[in-house]
């Protein structure tokens, strides 16, 4: 196993409210990290992409954790425990990690893993345990009656179920035994009396049938309470919780029957919502940056969609326009520089067909310059694409050139 080195006695603690994010291919080489994972560990993005995921491995962990994690993630199950992470400088933090497999067209493609705050409580208890399993007076292993719990948690409802009714069958061929024996008794305790023998025989098969139908009902009402009704309101609960954005309540998925495949697939989705979630909080963050550092540069700056329409101008361009409102309106007269945005540009071209073609096939940096109630503008268009080459739209420097002309 591999052992990172040197370490020191000092924790560093989450921040409340954050979560550390990263996920991995099959292999468990990191693909990708939200900027908290790299503030908290102290690598650069350049030190943790396309590195394993045991760069932040502390020697405290023990293998047999690491194990248990890969053996249950391979399953396609999700997997939660305490984990003990260090960091560049040899620090180390506690994190409560919640990794599950993300899948595509019904496959595991990758690895995603949501590390959330512990608390003080769970980082003493896992300490503790992390100790004797590596001074070997403890471990992971199951113990027996754990394993007979486990074998008898995996068994399908179904399975549960006809165990409950084949016990009840025993009982009640028991309880026909005893009837018999007893309306023996009753016909010989009556000196051979029909009419008494017949009551009394009357009066024990009335008994006898309602204890077997009590039986049978209390049987099956608990059979379907402990192992559907009440799973199932624990499942409308969570659902409930995810719905209200509450990413982060416990779901115990220990249940290795159909609930419990339902309790696992909750899970995941809970993990995959929540990244999703950090990730588009994260997006949002740098889209601000963005649209703030756009707003305060001098360059007049536009940027349309796919279809030309203009989704956002920064105030110099708004003010270039202004300041050239009264000419344009010469040759379009409903022009209104405060009015621009999620206008189409074609406002701007005599003949929209080409410029719409232009900059549909627009690959590169375009220049040209064109005239508008005898004001001249030069522009610069570029295309605008995400990180996988998709086509966003269109980004547009405009620059008044009349008076330089």
């Amino acid at each position: 196993m591999k052992v990172n080195m040197p370490i020191t006695d000092n924790e560093v603690v989450m921040a409340e409210g954050q979560t550390i994010v990263s996920k991995t291919d099959l292999k468990g080489i990191i693909t990708s990290v939200n900027p908290y994972f790299l503030e908290i560990s102290g690598f650069s993005a350049a030190e943790i992409i396309n590195k394993n995921h045991n760069v932040v491995r502390h020697p405290d962990m023990p293998p047999a954790a690491f194990q248990d994690l890969w053996d249950t993630t391979k399953r396609g199950e999700p997997w939660v425990g305490m984990v003990k992470n260090r960091c560049k400088n040899g620090d180390y933090y506690w994190v409560e990690a919640n990794v599950t497999p993300v899948r595509q067209n019904g496959r595991v493609v990758e690895y995603m893993s949501v590390r959330l705050k512990p608390t003080r409580e769970q980082i003493a208890a896992a300490d503790a345990l992390y100790r004797d399993i590596n001074d070997g007076k403890a471990s992971l292993e199951p113990t027996p009656l754990q394993k007979f719990k486990s074998r008898i948690s995996s068994m399908s409802i179904m399975k549960k179920f006809n165990a409950v009714m084949g016990g009840f069958a025993i009982a009640l061929v028991g309880t026909a035994l005893i009837l018999t024996d007893a309306i023996d008794k009753a016909l010989a305790d009556t000196g051979g009396q029909t009419t008494d023998a017949i009551a009394a025989v009357n009066e024990l098969l009335a008994g006898g049938m309602l204890f077997i139908f009590s039986a049978v009902y209390i049987t099956f009402y608990l059979a379907t309470k402990s192992n559907i009704v009440k799973p199932m309101k624990e499942v409308v609960k969570h659902f409930h919780k995810i719905a209200e954005g509450n990413f982060r309540e416990p779901i115990d998925f220990s249940r290795r029957d159909e609930i419990g495949d339902v309790f696992k697939a909750m899970k995941s989705m809970q993990v995959k919502l929540g990244y999703d979630l950090d990730e588009a909080r994260q997006n949002a963050n740098d889209s601000q940056r963005i649209k703030v550092a756009l707003d305060n540069v001098s360059t007049n700056v536009m940027v349309g969609d796919n279809d030309g329409n203009i989704i956002y101008l920064n105030e110099a361009v708004v003010g270039m326009f202004k300041d050239a409102e009264s000419a344009v309106k010469q040759d379009l007269p409903e022009f209104n520089a405060e009015k621009l945005l999620n206008v189409n540009i074609d406002i701007f071209h005599k003949h929209p067909e080409h410029q719409r073609d232009l900059l549909a096939k627009l690959t590169d940096t375009y220049k040209t310059q064109i005239v508008i109630g005898g004001r001249s503008f030069s522009l610069v268009a570029n295309p605008v694409v995400d990180a996988e080459g998709k086509r966003l739209g269109t980004a547009v420097e405009w620059n008044d050139i009349t008076e330089q002309l």
